[in-house]
């Protein structure tokens, strides 16, 4: 079977370029724009899909984020190698992060550190900031 339409054709092509060792990527630009424009509880769904799988085998952890500009907030738990975000924050919770919505999507487009923000306070982190820096740690985020 022939695919005629050019966009199914390129989609082909491309993809037979992939196979090859073909890499795409978006610029680091792109990237914090991406981060920028999103809804923040979708930038912690596309995390799930970058767990370590293998790593977190013998993980139960639970963190909130807390976004004071916006009043959202967002929970994360990591249970035997899976991560998911619960409609409702657990009681129970192992480290809260508090910060604006602002601030978070720096340190996700890599503009800034969560450590300098942590410095001037702009992140609070009840466990330490150490603490969120293992916690990401379990995430691929050079994809």
């Amino acid at each position: 079977m022939k695919e005629v339409s050019a966009p199914g054709m390129n989609w082909y092509m491309t993809e037979d370029l992939v196979q090859d060792g073909l890499e795409i990527k978006p610029s680091d630009k792109a990237r914090a724009q991406r981060i920028k424009a999103g809804a923040i509880r979708s930038l912690f769904n596309m995390l799930t899909c970058m767990l370590d799988a293998e790593a977190t085998l013998d993980v139960n952890f639970t963190a909130c984020f807390k976004f004071t500009d916006t009043n959202e907030e967002v929970a994360m738990v990591i249970r035997k190698g899976i991560c998911f975000l619960p409609i409702t924050t657990p009681a129970k919770v192992d480290m809260e992060v508090v910060t604006t919505s602002k601030v978070w999507r720096e340190v996700m487009a890599n503009e800034r550190t969560a450590v300098a923000a942590g410095l001037t306070g702009e992140i609070s982190v009840t466990t330490g900031i150490k603490e969120l820096g293992k916690f990401f740690a379990y995430f691929d985020t050079n994809v």
